[in-house]
């Protein structure tokens, strides 16, 4: 990987986000790969592709230890867990070869709509049900 010339105290502080990312990452994860790939543009020199895949490892990662304290210190619904992980998997090995054959507006729209559903559904069982 290569890196960009930069003075020690701001590699530092990148590093010093990096833990933090990989932290909040592990437990919460919204928009944590997302603010990821953006140090990883601050850091390095490599192309959006290569930054993106090293990305997906950092978050992996910190996902895998998320999981590996969670099993020692909480209680994980394995039922839905296991379902969840495979269509992850999943969608991360067939998603970019999806994507790079369909349109990116129609993706937009589908994925837009679906979140639209989801949030809906969420606040219909928190508040109104």
């Amino acid at each position: 990987m290569s890196l960009k010339k930069q003075p020690m105290w701001l590699k530092v502080i990148y590093f010093i986000a990096l833990l933090i990312m990989g932290a909040y990452t592990g437990y919460f994860g919204a928009a944590g790969g997302v603010i990821v790939l953006v140090l990883l543009t601050y850091i390095t020199n490599e192309k959006f592709i290569v930054i993106n895949a090293i990305k997906n490892v950092i978050c992996g990662f910190a996902n895998l230890v998320a999981l590996i304290i969670f099993m020692f210190t909480s209680h994980i619904y394995w039922l839905q867990a296991i379902p969840l992980a495979i269509g992850m998997f999943a969608g991360g090995y067939i998603g970019p070869a999806i994507l790079r054959r369909v349109p990116e507006k129609p993706v937009r729209i589908f994925i837009a709509t679906l979140a639209f559903v989801q949030a809906s559904y969420f606040f219909y069982t928190a508040y109104i049900r």
